[in-house]
């Protein structure tokens, strides 16, 4: 059990509430920041915990001053970043890169060496339709892209991808120049499981769910999923990992990725413990992979964990979150079709059927 003090940056969101509750559970005290509109209902969220959790605001992740916040801290858990479509290209970009330059530059100003960072697989490669993709993907595989080039693209998943492998690049950079700073970047795969018990969620609000909207597109019997290739991790998993993460010494990059499983393997599964759901599943073809395109093992090794969960449990926990949220939203008179079955990652989990995974 640790006492020390962890500042989290984006501790309202999907992630943010799972590495704040490992964090607590693990003895942390916990100082997270949000929106300045935000501070109220998550510090409500969290009172149960006493002083042991601070809520904060930040006006400008990317320029803003975060002396205050710092103050005291002995780690750095860095999640804010803007998700697909909330900006245009440039506003991604920059916020994605700037925010992460900004934390980090101040928290080595104010004496802080332990820096954890969430990147992404899009940060590995270039996820682009029938593109070939050598596995597994490890920490020297990188997404190769400038952001003149990002900035002209008008599909936003695309950006998202970019600016994560643009802000991570630039954060590698920094590091060069700082070898004495413990610098972790994590490099999960698609998110699958549960929301956090601490998550506020409105009614409607999809930017709050993050990628664990996809998991709606199990249960969307209008659409045809393929084997996501790139792979599911379990956020609890990568919350573990995050935390983890505080107590590495060094510099490393660690791709990062749940049990593989195919969606051939996964909906008759969910039809078989939830049999009320079995109309309403998704149609799955396999591309034939059976390999995962990252292997967790170095990760793990790293930073010490014993294992991951079980991809069954991850599925039928985020299957019945999403079906919770679902019920409580059109309770609330939230038109889900609107709200859930059209999201974004739709095309972004279909377009992963087409990559070629070449295995080494």
């Amino acid at each position: 059990m640790s006492s020390s003090l962890v500042l989290v940056t984006g501790i309202s969101g999907y992630t943010g509430a799972h590495v704040a509750s490992r964090l607590l559970k693990e003895g942390y005290r916990v100082r997270g920041l949000v929106r300045p509109h935000k501070v109220s209902a998550v510090q409500e969220r969290y009172a149960v915990y006493g002083d042991r959790v601070e809520i904060g605001p930040v006006d400008d992740l990317i320029k803003g001053d975060l002396t205050d916040a710092l103050r005291g801290v002995d780690s750095v858990i860095h999640l804010a970043s803007p998700l697909p479509g909330t900006s245009d290209a440039r506003g991604t970009l920059d916020a994605t890169k700037g925010g992460c330059l900004n934390i980090v530059r101040q928290a080595e100003k104010a004496g802080i060496k332990q820096i954890v960072v969430i990147s992404s697989v899009a940060a590995l490669a270039m996820l682009i339709p029938g593109t070939t993709i050598k596995a597994p993907l490890t920490s020297n595989d990188w997404f190769e892209i400038t952001e003149e080039i990002a900035v002209t693209w008008p599909d936003p998943i695309a950006v998202y991808a970019a600016s994560k492998a643009i802000a991570e690049k630039a954060l590698w950079e920094y590091a060069k120049e700082h070898p004495e700073l413990n610098i972790i970047t994590l490099c999960p795969t698609l998110f699958v499981g549960p929301f956090a018990p601490e998550q506020i969620i409105k009614p409607g609000g999809t930017s709050a769910i993050s990628t664990a909207v996809s998991t709606y597109n199990f249960i969307n019997p209008n659409v045809t999923l393929p084997t996501e290739s790139l792979g599911y991790v379990d956020v609890r998993d990568a919350a573990a990992a995050l935390v983890a993460a505080t107590r590495v010494k060094g510099q490393h990059r660690l791709p990062f990725s749940g049990e593989f499983f195919d969606h051939t393997e996964a909906f008759p599964y969910i039809a078989s413990v939830r049999p009320e759901l079995k109309d309403r599943l998704a149609k799955a073809t396999s591309t034939g992979q059976t390999k995962p395109t990252i292997d967790a093992a170095p990760a793990l090794k790293v930073l010490g964990m014993p294992g991951l969960t079980p991809w069954r449990e991850s599925v039928l926990d985020a299957v019945d979150a999403i079906v919770q949220l679902e019920k409580e939203w059109i309770a609330a008179g939230v038109d889900v079709e609107e709200k859930l079955a059209k999201n974004q990652w739709l095309d972004f989990q279909i377009a992963t059927g087409t990559y070629k995974i070449a295995h080494e």
